[in-house]
């Protein structure tokens, strides 16, 4: 739609979408969302213009606004080129309270743009994204809003916020509810439960390359999406029906519709017997495929367990995970009695969280509440072992060591190892290799998390780790078999075995360090039936009490 800048205003290759190749698309589409990715689409020079175009041909047109630098008179020719357009203007908080989110934008002059769009009889809409310094004016937000008779869409967004930004208390009750998420592609419609290919929404970039969506233009560069790049999908050089109808497109969405899973999944699970799902940098159950991976490895007889603290899935959604693989070890971290473990997993929902995990072992699965202790919780440690029990639950009572000072516990002191002892959990069995998000396979997490940035804690880190970053490596690149098997892998374990240690590995598994300063105790109908201070993840707990493999 607009032509996009960096943040140093350079340009970067692009163009504003043309008169003409924007009669192209009201030609073909019913409705358009007008949106800024990388910039507004108010600062499009035939703005206006493209509304009449829109309103003469009836095609629905939705504009996403959250620039503020146009005068009052341009929004009203605005608001005159297409009286039925939906506004949908993005004020993060009370008017004066958005630049802290939406940098140089003036809010209150865009919820005055906001009031006349509603006065004129528009369909308006005030986008409220909560962020930790406005989410306590959402009440008053509430109160405005029908007071200008707007909509109000409260958006608790998943997006990376950093510290400043992030909510500190419990996302709503209600919102909760309707914000619980499947996969639903949206480039697709959804009719009888199969995903068609009648509706598609793509998105135009700024170079005008027809993609299906917005995420993927960052990504073109990708190996499984350059074909998306292809000039033939261009506006500049076709017509958009040909665009959505030529092989390349149709290819991409019968994927989706028919349920293709990256070839890296078969991978792993041709290699792997057991295969441990967490989220280092997310939860797995946001992984689109999920379900399906969950399918392959029951085929293959493959072992899953399952880390999961988001709580964005709804119900339904669970009990397909469930019945896609009933094998399946699922392990809810919920941090304390339900009602408190938001404190420590910030925006986690855990009464609902429980609910799912009361579900799960109530289909006979190996349902497991991972419990960690904290300041705010060891309290209530007793109270979690009898709610247990009284829900045929397993335990795991986690004394770990990895808290701020504000939630260290004061009780319990005796559970932490203090000894010094090295113990390479790689090799012990307590830790198998780590897929990152990128596809690269590690020694373990630690290293994905230390060797691409090259420091740790303002340390440099040892060069000689640097080998594991090889593209070879790479399950993008090569299967599993030659990645174990290659002379990085066997070196790497050798040197470690001969106590050639590398210093990160000293760090991370030596029992004096921080986060391997754990001891867990596993209950099961009240009594304490194993103590590790690994993790305990396929230690037999419910004595043939499953409907799982034993």
């Amino acid at each position: 739609m607009r032509k996009k800048y960096n943040y140093k205003t350079n340009d970067i290759p692009g163009g504003d979408l043309s008169l003409e190749q924007w009669e192209d698309l009201t030609d073909y589409f019913s409705s358009l969302t007008l949106n800024g990715t990388f910039g507004d689409p108010i600062f499009n020079p035939n703005f206006i213009e493209m509304l009449r175009i829109a309103y003469m041909k009836d095609v629905d047109v939705s504009i996403s606004n959250a620039a503020s630098q146009k005068p009052k008179q341009f929004y009203i020719d605005a608001f005159l080129a297409h009286p039925k357009a939906h506004w949908r203007f993005g004020i993060d908080g009370l008017p004066y309270q958005s630049f802290a989110h939406r940098i140089n934008q003036d809010g209150e002059h865009l919820f005055e743009m906001m009031k006349t769009a509603s006065q004129m009889g528009l369909d308006v809409s005030w986008q409220y994204i909560v962020f930790s310094y406005n989410e306590d004016k959402i009440s008053e937000a509430i109160k405005i809003s029908k007071e200008i008779g707007v909509t109000l869409e409260l958006n608790y967004s998943g997006r990376d916020n950093g510290e400043f930004l992030t909510p500190i208390t419990k996302k709503h009750q209600e919102t909760m509810i309707e914000g619980k998420e499947e996969f639903r592609p949206k480039c697709l419609s959804k009719t009888s439960d199969k995903y068609l290919t009648q509706e598609r929404m793509p998105f135009v970039t700024t170079s005008q390359q027809v993609i299906p969506c917005c995420w993927i233009d960052e990504k073109l560069d990708w190996d499984e999406y350059k074909e998306l790049n292809n000039k033939e999908n261009n506006l500049n050089n076709n017509k958009i029906e040909d665009i959505l109808n030529g092989e390349i497109l149709t290819k991409f969405y019968d994927k989706i519709t028919n349920g293709d899973i990256p070839e890296h999944c078969n991978k792993i699970t041709d290699y792997f017997s057991h295969i441990i799902l967490n989220g280092a940098v997310g939860d797995p159950i946001f992984n689109p495929n999920l379900i399906e991976m969950l399918k392959i490895a029951k085929q293959k007889d493959v072992n899953i367990s399952i880390s999961n603290a988001a709580s964005h899935k709804p119900m339904r959604w669970y009990q397909e995970a469930f019945d896609a693989n009933e094998d399946v070890q699922w392990r809810f971290s919920v941090d304390g009695l339900p009602h408190q473990s938001f404190i420590y997993r910030i925006n986690q929902d855990g009464e609902y969280l429980f609910e799912v995990m009361k579900e799960c072992r109530k289909k006979g699965m190996d349902a497991r509440w991972q419990y960690l202790v904290f300041k705010y919780n060891e309290d209530y440690i007793q109270d979690a072992i009898k709610l247990a029990n009284e829900n045929d639950l397993v335990i795991e009572i986690n004394y770990t060591d990895s808290y701020e000072d504000r939630q260290k516990p004061t009780k319990n002191s005796d559970k932490y190892i203090k000894d010094k002892i090295f113990s390479p959990r790689c090799l012990n069995g307590n830790k198998w290799p780590y897929i990152s998000t990128e596809g690269q396979v590690l020694p373990c997490c630690w290293v994905d998390d230390e060797v691409p940035k090259k420091y740790y804690r303002g340390e440099k880190v040892e060069d000689r780790l640097n080998v594991f970053l090889d593209e070879k490596l790479n399950i993008k690149n090569n299967d599993m078999n030659n990645i174990m098997n290659s002379d990085i892998f066997i070196n790497f374990y050798d040197d470690i075995i001969n106590n050639n240690i590398p210093e990160l590995c000293k760090r991370k598994c030596s029992s004096s360090r921080r986060f391997n300063q754990r001891h867990i105790e596993t209950y099961y109908e009240n009594k304490l039936v194993t103590t590790t201070n690994e993790n305990p993840i396929y230690k037999k707990v419910y004595n043939g009490k499953l409907s799982r493999k034993s």
